[in-house]
């Protein structure tokens, strides 16, 4: 028979990893805007010299970057709600 509440070392070692999580996933929000940033940079010095593909393909890259920070955001939040249940 399952007892209905897990024990308290159980729910400890899952907020333990739900923390890890969360700051994975927010070290890794960081690491894309620097990337972002980078990439802002490369795209105003392309824009100035008419560099059009690869000032498109920096968009490319920056959209796939932008993408991946919101999702992460959306992870963060997601992970946010799990914590504050426990």
């Amino acid at each position: 028979m399952r007892a209905k509440n897990p024990p308290r070392s159980v729910k400890k070692r899952q907020s333990t990893d739900l923390f890890k999580t969360a700051q994975q996933v927010a070290s890794e929000n960081r690491d894309l805007q620097g990337r972002v940033l980078t990439l802002v940079r490369e795209m105003i010095g392309q824009a100035k010299r008419g560099d059009n593909d690869s000032y498109n393909k920096s968009i490319d890259n920056f959209n796939a970057a932008k993408d991946s920070y919101n999702s992460n955001v959306r992870k963060l939040d997601e992970l946010q709600r799990k914590i504050a249940r426990e």
